[in-house]
């Protein structure tokens, strides 16, 4: 394995206090770049490492192989054009398959709710766009019923972080196409069901599969579903909204209709005899 390590001096920039000081790369015969880490000023730092490898990379290829096959982890994700300010991290945008984070001495992942324009040109300052390249993030997914900006509830990371202001601009970054996906389970039991009849509003349907699983992809809107399985189980309808949500996910619960013998005798009183009630079913 091959080691290099190259000083910068990087004083200069978008963030002069915060900058790489150095960069060390590791090279493994016959693969090339496996791992990357770069260091700042402030101890912050990044790594990329290799992960799953698939292609050769050639030896002098400085730039990580991301597009080409190879699976990569990162311990820390890429930010645009954020800010960081001591232990508080705000105005940067996370899109990334892996948005785990570093979280050695952060604290702070919002500033003060502020008027300016934000990284993904919102209106107003405050925590970070936290996204997912499929639209799923939960920047992506929050409500904004007030259409401010910034996610109605807080971004829980861990037990000690948390970003109570996150950005979001559900207009312009939800896609067209939602999802409404979930299980069929027996109420009592809670297996899941396979064949069950669903459908949404009347105008789409769907069977839920082995595992009892069913989607639907449909449009942002108000949907009411019913699901229909044998005669021993009654009809379950439940309603959804896709509105300000890229993915919802409701299971549905059926209960099953009550089955048995009934025993015993019934006897039948005739109107026109008094007292007359010695006729039996039974």
């Amino acid at each position: 394995m091959i080691k290099t390590r190259q000083e910068l001096n990087i004083t200069t920039g978008y963030y002069p206090d915060h900058h790489e000081t150095a960069i060390e790369k590791w090279y493994a015969p016959d693969t090339g770049l496996i791992k990357v880490t770069v260091y700042f000023n402030d101890g912050d730092y990044d790594i990329g490492e290799l992960e799953e490898y698939n292609i050769t990379i050639p030896l002098e290829t400085d730039y990580l192989p991301m597009d080409i096959g190879n699976k990569w982890k990162y311990e820390w994700t890429y930010y645009e054009y954020g800010r960081s300010e001591g232990n508080r991290i705000y105005n940067n945008k996370f899109n990334n398959t892996n948005n785990s984070i570093l979280l050695r001495s952060i604290s702070e992942w919002n500033t003060t709710q502020t008027a300016s324009t934000n990284i993904i040109g919102g209106s107003l300052f405050g925590g970070n766009f936290w996204g997912y390249p499929n639209g799923t993030g939960f920047s992506q997914t929050c409500t904004n019923t007030d259409d401010d900006g910034i996610c109605d509830s807080p971004y829980v990371l861990d037990a000690n972080n948390t970003d109570y202001l996150p950005l979001t601009s559900i207009n312009t970054i939800l896609p067209p196409i939602r999802f409404i996906n979930s299980t069929v389970i027996d109420s009592i039991n809670k297996t899941s069901i396979s064949g069950v009849t669903l459908s949404a509003n009347s105008t789409h349907s769907t069977t839920t599969n082995a595992t009892g699983f069913y989607s639907f992809a449909v449009t942002e809107g108000t949907y009411d579903l019913a699901a229909t399985y044998d005669i021993i189980y009654y009809t379950n309808t439940t309603t959804v909204s896709t509105i300000g949500q890229t993915v919802v996910w409701r299971d549905i619960e059926l209960i099953k209709k009550l089955t048995g013998n009934i025993t015993g005798s019934v006897t039948i009183c005739l109107l026109n005899k008094e007292n007359d009630c010695s006729f039996s079913l039974f």
